[in-house]
């Protein structure tokens, strides 16, 4: 299923023999939004919604079950990010270009009616209490019991699920920063999450990691960042990942630009500068923010490992592949895909000493 600015929603068979490459079979094209689709987010195996101007709840055949017409509503400004809430009943929370962010529940049929999933109507938990001073630009999950709003201004409120209140704020710019409204500098474009607990939020030109759970804080009493990079690229990152197997984190931004992130020490053990048993045992998170960055009062400032070009446009799309690398899209149309460089290198060897012995390497 498919949601474009044209309004329309698609439904395409990729199981189809029929399928080739630059067109297949779509089974079925509606076009009930008034206006752009901007988002899409699988609610259950039966059910999808849509955002837009409209909130839409379709079936996986593609039929409309309800449309929420959001102009009755003071917030107007398109949905960019709907995502489900793991509680008892079914709710969405939606985040548009304004400073709250909308709950929504879901009814559900009756397993004797005949009636299909709705949006309930009632007015009495629309908006959530605690709202962004700026408006919202991404929204993210970071576990079934918490999930992350980001706003223009740089700050990042995380919210408990159950109570769908606000339980901690990071400011990740200074307030000089902060009051810059208009600029793409200051806005929250990313918010990653690394192992439960754990964030990393790409903000402005640089990005900062967070201990949900943590209570350290800062000379101002804020929670304090462990890992912190406020000029990571030449222009504002427009996503990042961390690779768990590695323990490297990468971004990308409107520079065009790749970058690949790690702690002094790991760059250190690699080249067998460090003590290889230091590792053992430890997460991949801890490896990555270094030993000290819990004691200092100063947040971890990783080591920049390589930068990379290839797009001759914007990059937008940032996705791991799991152990095999990564995956890029830009605004030049093209897809990138990156293979992990050492463990290319650590095959070839394992080949080159198989054929050495004589004996067949088994392809992986």
């Amino acid at each position: 299923m498919t949601g474009s600015l044209d309004k329309s929603l698609r439904l395409w068979n990729l199981n189809s023999e029929e399928m080739v490459i630059e067109e297949g079979p779509c089974v079925r094209a509606v076009t009930d939004h008034s206006g752009a689709i901007l988002c899409l987010t699988q609610l259950g195996h039966d059910l999808v919604c849509s955002g837009g101007h409209d909130l839409c709840l379709w079936d996986t055949n593609g039929a409309l079950l309800d449309k929420f017409d959001r102009c009755t509503l003071p917030d107007t400004s398109d949905v960019h990010t709907v995502l489900r809430l793991e509680t008892a009943h079914l709710s969405v929370v939606a985040a548009s270009n304004y400073k709250c962010l909308s709950v929504f529940d879901i009814e559900k049929p009756m397993l004797t009616d005949k009636g299909c999933y709705k949006f309930m109507r009632d007015q009495k938990r629309r908006y959530l209490n605690q709202s962004h001073v700026y408006p919202i630009t991404f929204l993210s999950g970071i576990s079934a019991s918490f999930f992350a709003s980001g706003c223009q201004g740089g700050s990042i409120i995380v919210w408990s699920v159950q109570h769908l209140s606000a339980l901690k704020i990071f400011y990740c710019l200074p307030q000089p920063q902060r009051e810059l409204t208009t600029t793409e500098f200051t806005k929250v474009s990313c918010i990653e999450v690394v192992a439960e607990g754990y964030v990393f939020a790409a903000v402005g030109c640089g990005f900062k990691m967070y201990d949900v759970l943590g209570q350290e804080k800062d000379a101002a009493g804020h929670p304090k960042p462990l890992v912190s990079h406020t000029c990571a690229h030449l222009l504002p990152l427009t996503s990042l990942t961390f690779l768990q197997d590695r323990a490297q984190l990468v971004t990308v931004a409107e520079d065009k630009t790749m970058r690949l992130w790690g702690s002094p020490a790991a760059r250190q053990r690699r080249e067998g500068e460090g003590n290889g048993h230091a590792t053992q045992g430890k997460s991949a998170i801890e490896m990555f923010i270094g030993p000290t960055s819990r004691k200092s009062s100063l947040p971890t400032v990783p080591l920049l490992l390589g930068e990379l070009h290839l797009h001759a446009g914007v990059i937008k799309v940032l996705s791991a592949l799991e152990e095999q690398g990564v995956v890029t899209g830009g605004d030049d149309g093209s897809l990138v895909l990156w293979k992990d460089g050492e463990r290319e290198r650590e095959r070839r060897d394992r080949e080159m000493y198989s054929f050495i012995l004589g004996q067949p390497h088994a392809p992986e």
